[in-house]
């Protein structure tokens, strides 16, 4: 099909009416704030990825395919295999989970009993089912120590009751989360024993590692 000469196009346009010149400026408007959201879901997702996950001093994060740690699952084993002999490596596991509390959607990291008693000086004697809410969210949720917290999973459809067993002042994006063990972690996020949604590496060589290393 020929193409309209310019000078035709500016005639057809001049004369649309001006609701349909102000329904065109609207929809580019829509247009425009649309590349705008897609463009800051991309970097909203990266930084979400970078703020949930404590890597400093050269570590680096060990994640199956996912868009994040949320939806990730790693096994422990087969990293631990892979790692084989590696010298002054460590490694810390964690476990997340997307919950519904309070009718509010509430991330659950499930972290090892040594950096509950290590990191923030809890009781070595860590009860399972036991949560440690952020001051942040307890403030939201409108819970204090001793309440009962139930928690509903939307990976398995089941609703979990726990104690409160602390509210803590945590650092940054802590501060809004539900802190637990491993073992209540995976309950809500439907995960075996021996499976986690990333693990953090420090120490050691990178380079050890590729991506089709660790099967899902």
């Amino acid at each position: 099909m020929r193409a309209l000469p310019t000078a035709t196009l500016k005639v057809v346009a001049k004369s649309l009416p001006l609701a349909s010149h102000l329904g065109f400026l609207a929809l580019l408007s829509v247009l425009a704030l649309a590349a705008l959201s897609a463009v800051g879901l991309v970097i909203a997702l990266y930084s979400f990825y970078e703020e949930l996950l404590p890597v400093e001093g050269g570590g680096f994060a060990v994640s199956s395919y996912a868009l994040s740690p949320l939806t990730s699952v790693v096994s422990g084993r087969q990293l631990l295999e892979l790692l084989g002999n590696a010298t002054d490596t460590q490694v810390e596991f964690i476990v997340f989970s997307v919950t519904y509390a309070r009718g509010r959607a509430v991330v659950v990291r499930g972290v090892s009993s040594e950096y509950l008693v290590k990191t923030l000086g809890l009781d070595p004697g860590v009860a399972r089912y036991c949560l440690y809410v952020g001051e942040g969210l307890a403030k939201k949720l409108g819970v204090e120590e001793g309440d009962t917290l139930v928690l509903h999973s939307p990976f398995t459809g089941d609703a979990l009751p726990a104690p409160v067993c602390g509210v803590l002042h945590l650092p940054r994006v802590l501060n809004y989360e539900i802190l637990t063990d491993f073992s209540t972690a995976r309950t809500l996020r439907g995960l075996s024993e021996g499976y986690y949604s990333v693990a953090i590496v420090r120490g050691g060589a990178p380079g050890a590692l590729h991506s089709t290393d660790l099967p899902l």
